[in-house]
């Protein structure tokens, strides 16, 4: 078949770097952001927090040694334009269009992914 991989599934791992007790102190600050700022900070949160997962996880072999690390790669001018553009189509549609924005901001980050 074309486009498709013949390496079997399963020759990477990914292992995160970051604690549960680091997370739950993650989410704190951004309930707090949230709460201050009257839910502006909603629209920023999805961009940090897939950030923050992607960029603490490490690429490793089968055998455990590490490859490298995941890097989010996105300039801020890039986040905004995005959040713009979503911010006014929530507001259009009364909020329906914020389910999509959360794929959006999900591919956003994945086509901005690297292995370093």
């Amino acid at each position: 078949m074309i486009g498709i991989s013949q390496q079997p599934l399963g020759n990477y791992q990914f292992q995160t770097t970051w604690s549960m007790a680091d997370m739950f102190g993650y989410g704190l600050l951004w309930l707090l952001l949230i709460v201050i700022t009257l839910g502006l900070a909603s629209f920023f949160a999805p961009y940090a927090w897939a950030a923050k997962v992607i960029n603490g996880c490490e690429v490793r072999d089968r055998t455990g040694n590490r490859l490298g690390t995941l890097q989010v790669d996105i300039r801020i001018a890039d986040q905004l334009v995005h959040i713009l553009l979503w911010m006014l189509l929530t507001l259009i549609t009364f909020g329906m269009a914020s389910i999509f924005y959360y794929l959006g901001v999900a591919r956003t980050i994945l086509n901005n992914t690297y292995i370093v």
